[in-house]
């Protein structure tokens, strides 16, 4: 079923209608008909279903049936060195797919160096969370690698070509864990050795060097299999 973003708390509109604006693409390209049923997302765990109950010229009018909320599947969040606008795009697409919670954008010695647009970062989740039916919307925020809280962390992996063996200790599913992945040409030792607890987990993957934005999809979907 066709899902939607609303930002909005859903289950204040159960029985009740939602109109959304500025619905070109809904009415023009996706051709939405009168009564056909959708999911509506608010990114916080809730997803409603709906169905149109009027298409006017640049809006259209949702009747929300019921709503539910449910928990995150896993509370992972990723720390990634910024990379060149068009891979850092597709890794926050990846990501918001893959149900993480947050993403840091990390300035280091090695990462690019440019003005951060959210705004278009918003479309580009907005865009996953429909497609992917994922119910949580990652935040995002800039900052240095001693900035991060580890102390937040029940568990806390870095990506590192040179690792020998990776964890396989099951995770709790209540635990929090964070994945750093470095930019293009990894963080230097220097910047490992003084922001990073000892009690840090390694992860190396028996492939070829991996781009960041693929290192990404690797790590999390390994995580995922421990949980």
């Amino acid at each position: 079923m066709r899902a939607i973003f609303f930002d909005k708390n859903l289950n204040d509109f159960v029985g009740e209608s939602l109109e959304k604006s500025d619905a070109h693409h809904l009415i023009n390209v996706v051709r939405l008909k009168k009564n056909e049923k959708v999911y509506l997302l608010n990114g916080r765990g809730q997803r409603a279903t709906a169905f149109v109950c009027e298409i006017k010229k640049k809006s259209i009018i949702f009747q929300i049936e019921e709503c539910i909320h449910e928990e995150i599947k896993a509370r992972i969040d990723v720390a990634i060195g910024i990379l060149k606008r068009e891979a850092l795009e597709e890794s926050i697409r990846s990501l918001t797919e893959m149900g993480i919670k947050r993403v840091y954008l990390l300035s280091s010695e090695r990462s690019q160096s440019y003005k951060i647009n959210y705004e278009r970062l918003e479309k580009i989740m907005i865009s996953a969370l429909e497609q992917s039916n994922n119910l949580y919307m990652p935040k995002v925020e800039a900052c240095l690698l001693s900035e991060i809280v580890y102390e937040d962390y029940d568990n806390i992996f870095v990506c590192d070509i040179d690792a020998s063996a990776n964890s396989k200790q099951p995770i709790d599913k209540e635990n929090e864990n964070l994945i750093l992945i470095g930019p293009e040409g990894g963080f230097t030792q220097d910047e490992l050795e003084s922001n990073l607890p000892e009690s840090i987990h390694k992860l190396s993957f028996n492939t070829p060097i991996l781009r960041a934005k693929t290192a990404c999809v690797f790590a999390i979907g390994y995580i995922y299999s421990l949980i």
